[in-house]
């Protein structure tokens, strides 16, 4: 279910320590999944900021749209989507290779 999709961001607080946020944005999420198809004709391929249910940046990678956003919205208040069709464009997984040691 959407209400069960948690997205996280790590912030490095000091030294080797990290906080963990864990932040809801099931309002972007179903937006970007009730219009997925018209999105894709629009923005295929694209890196796309939305905030609410509004399409708020448009980029070539992922990193110049995560520090773009940055720069207007508060971390944790926006999503970024890689503008793809089908289901597999929306799941992802990520792996670490880095330890991290108190």
């Amino acid at each position: 279910m959407i209400n069960d999709i948690i997205f996280a961001t790590y912030k490095k607080t000091s030294g080797k320590t990290f906080n963990m946020s864990v932040v809801k944005l099931e309002r972007e999420f179903k937006y970007y999944i009730e219009h997925q198809d018209e999105l894709v004709k629009k923005y295929n391929g694209k890196f796309i900021v939305i905030v609410g249910e509004d399409v708020v940046g448009v980029f070539e990678n992922a990193s110049d749209a995560y520090f773009n956003s940055l720069e207007k919205y508060e971390e944790g208040t926006f999503m970024i989507q890689q503008c793809n069709p089908g289901e597999e464009s929306y799941t992802q997984t990520f792996h670490s290779r880095r330890a991290i040691f108190a």
